[in-house]
């Protein structure tokens, strides 16, 4: 089996010692010390404090939609290519989803499918950064008119950056995943980064049975505590990020060039693709472009067992993977 991706993990030991930490502490969960930690440090890396944790990107996407209160039976459009945890948020939330079509390019949502999808019942637009690839937001931002909340399934795009800003300060919310399968991981978990505070407060309530300290509920809130241990975790991988590594920055190549760079496996072990650089090539010479898919693919299998990939989006910024 060849794995997809393998998370990055901190240095056992560094691991061990905030676990001896939480056990002298004695406190497992409710958002105690390393949860704040974990908030924070995401806080730092994203460039805003509107984040909040949470015990998985699926309720990260469940919240994050009741945050809007949107009305029963509204239309959610939404990529026809995403995970399926995407449209479990929409149904948990009594919404329709309308499915779009995607780029065939970006692989994301395809803004002009917004344009002609969006009508009197549509209620939200809920695009899927694919494998840390950013939607277009300026545009399905624009096509989804205003009034209509833009929200995104983030799950693979923790570092992800579109047009010199990051995933998670983009739409009114973006749900980030922390799961064992991805390069930035807790182990378990997710989280949730918003753009206005009032849904900051109304996370926090329903990712806390409705309440905060006084055990009176406010809102129907559910579960979504992130633990200290998978907290710590998070905290750890994400202080490991360094510009450069994982999400850094990389040459950008001209187009007509050169849509590769194999130098940068022998150093850093990561693998750049720059998928304007290949579309332009391709829409020269499709036979051009075909060859260089197969490199890519050829040079991901070589590297796979050692090498993180990335991948340099359309608009030239990188978009980690």
């Amino acid at each position: 089996m060849i794995p997809i991706c393998r998370p990055e993990l901190p240095p056992l030991e560094r691991y061990v010692e905030l676990l001896r930490d939480i056990w002298d502490l004695h406190m497992l969960s409710n958002f105690g010390k390393y949860a704040r930690l974990f908030e924070q440090r995401a806080q730092a890396q994203l460039g805003t404090p509107r984040v909040r944790a949470v015990a998985s990107c699926d309720i990260g996407l469940v919240i994050a939609l009741a945050a809007l209160d949107l009305p029963a039976g509204g239309e959610a459009i939404v990529p026809s290519f995403t995970f399926n945890s995407t449209i479990n948020a929409i149904v948990w939330n009594r919404l329709t989803p309308v499915f779009a079509d995607i780029d065939p390019w970006r692989l994301t949502l395809d803004p002009a499918e917004v344009e002609r999808l969006t009508g009197p019942g549509t209620a939200v637009v809920v695009g899927t950064h694919v494998f840390g690839n950013p939607c277009d937001h300026d545009a399905i931002r624009a096509a989804a008119g205003p009034g209509i909340p833009v929200v995104y399934d983030a799950a693979h795009a923790f570092g992800t950056r579109y047009r010199g800003r990051a995933a998670g300060t983009l739409g009114d919310a973006e749900v980030f995943s922390f799961s064992g399968t991805k390069l930035v991981t807790s182990a378990e978990g997710g989280l949730v980064a918003v753009t206005r505070d009032d849904l900051v407060t109304r996370i926090e309530y329903l990712r806390a049975y409705g309440f905060q300290t006084d055990y009176e509920s406010h809102v129907v809130g559910i579960n979504g505590k992130i633990s200290e241990l998978n907290a710590a975790l998070g905290a750890l991988t994400i202080e490991t990020l360094q510009e450069g590594d994982l999400i850094g920055w990389s040459w950008l190549f001209p187009p007509y060039t050169t849509a590769f760079d194999a130098r940068s496996l022998e150093d850093t072990h990561t693998l750049v693709f720059d998928g304007a650089c290949l579309r332009a090539k391709c829409d020269l010479d499709p036979a051009l472009g075909y060859g260089l898919l197969k490199l890519f693919a050829g040079l991901v299998v070589q590297r796979l067992q050692n090498a993180r990939f990335q991948l340099l989006d359309v608009y030239g910024t990188v978009a980690g993977s």
